[in-house]
């Protein structure tokens, strides 16, 4: 905890500059330390928040195989700078009837923001995931953690340990395929027919007809106000609406019945079984210009089951459990008239809704620091530890982009600055 609220303190000093500094280009958050390298180089090269989180996107998909692949999915939230309106794009990964297959669904997702959102080409937004799993990457303490918890893994990938390099020729092959033919031949020709022969000789039911029907979903997020201003939860057909059920009871400070529902539900989501939990990874991505976009992708369970596709290069992933429908935590609150963001916070599994929302309660509601906030929701929490160092999270007390000097970040957060403007 020291060490963490050490970086904190960093983040929070970098934080400070304000937003006429012209050298400031915006925020990226992962957990994973080369992927907001990635980021932050994309929005150096003059790209915005969509391309800088497609291209972390892609990247996890190479530093943590057990977390996010090609044949996983997820959900974002985009705030538009433009019209001040809060988008879900739901590409999550859609169950095969009577199976826990899960139809691959990150590579048009991904795809989907980036074209509707993002001003770099689609190649430059490929390429920092393709070199990487060409020239290989350090298995990290969290991957080498997932990779001994994993039950059915192959052997190669079983033994391998933290600092090892993890090279994946074959998942480059498919990373390069998809830069330079675009994401299509993911679903449709040649390449897609062999995929899904792959997938079905191990169990993974793919029909060449039911990748062709696999689209992301656009539509308005689901908007609680209150007079701290208006929080956005994602709207989807797959998921629940537990999260922004619960943060409407437990802001209704008028009506302390409501509340104390709330709480209770938060105590029962924490107490549940955590076992079909949906795992995965949380990200973030600010420009300049507002641009805020938080996502969760995962896989249905760590490496979904188990499958890889030697050939493509990836494992295969699970549908969305149904048993928990409520475990992706992407929430974006602005100031009440929706002109600038004042919390962004992204993750992915039942503890990180819970631990999410006690936050969003405590630094929202009760208005302490970021700091006071996370100690109090591991006060709160049944064990000791909370997934809050693990999900980026951004408050900007006074509204993003325009009063950047309130801004707060956790360490997972860092703000991207021009060095080389600076300089000059």
């Amino acid at each position: 905890m020291r060490q963490f609220l050490i970086l904190l303190f960093l983040a929070a000093c970098a934080g400070t500059t304000s937003f006429s500094d012209k050298n400031l280009k915006g925020f990226v958050g992962a957990p994973d330390e080369s992927t907001r390298q990635v980021g932050q180089n994309i929005l150096l090269k003059g790209g915005n928040a969509a391309d800088a989180m497609a291209a972390m996107i892609l990247n996890e998909t190479v530093v943590m195989p057990s977390r996010a692949s090609l044949s996983g999915g997820g959900v974002c939230q985009i705030y538009d700078d433009k019209s001040g309106k809060v988008k879900t794009l739901d590409f999550l990964p859609v169950q095969v009837p009577q199976t826990k297959a899960g139809l691959p669904a990150l590579p048009r997702g991904v795809f989907a923001l980036q074209s509707q959102y993002g001003i770099s080409r689609w190649s430059e937004v490929m390429k920092p995931a393709i070199i990487h799993a060409q020239k290989g990457v350090l298995v990290s303490a969290e991957l080498a953690k997932d990779i001994e918890k994993a039950e059915k893994l192959p052997a190669s990938w079983k033994a391998l340990k933290k600092g090892d390099v993890l090279q994946q020729p074959r998942l480059a092959q498919t990373l390069s395929l998809m830069s330079q033919s675009g994401t299509g031949v993911f679903y449709k020709g040649v390449w897609a027919d062999k995929m899904a022969a792959a997938a079905f000789n191990l169990g993974y039911p793919y029909g060449a007809e039911s990748l062709k029907t696999i689209r992301p979903q656009w539509t308005d997020s689901t908007t609680v106000s209150t007079g701290k201003g208006k929080a956005f939860f994602p709207n989807t057909s797959a998921l629940s609406d537990k999260g922004s059920l619960v943060w409407k009871q437990i802001t209704s400070h008028h009506d302390l019945i409501q509340v104390s529902k709330g709480k209770e539900t938060l105590r029962r989501m924490e107490n549940q079984s955590t076992e079909n939990t949906f795992e995965g990874i949380g990200l973030m991505a600010t420009d300049k210009n507002g641009l805020t976009i938080a996502c969760a992708v995962g896989m249905g369970g760590l490496f979904g089951e188990g499958m890889y596709l030697k050939d493509q290069g990836f494992f295969l992933s699970n549908g969305l459990s149904y048993d928990h429908p409520e475990d992706i935590a992407v929430v974006i609150q602005t100031n009440p008239d929706e002109t600038d963001v004042s919390l962004v916070l992204a993750g992915a599994g039942q503890k990180a809704v819970v631990d999410g929302l006690r936050f969003m309660e405590s630094a929202v509601f009760g208005e302490k620091s970021m700091a006071s906030a996370v100690k109090e929701v591991q006060s709160e929490a049944v064990t000791s530890r909370t997934v809050l160092d693990d999900m980026p999270i951004f408050v900007c007390r006074n509204g993003y982009p325009n009063q950047v000097a309130g801004c707060r970040a956790n360490a997972v957060v860092q703000p991207v600055y021009d060095q080389k403007a600076a300089g000059n």
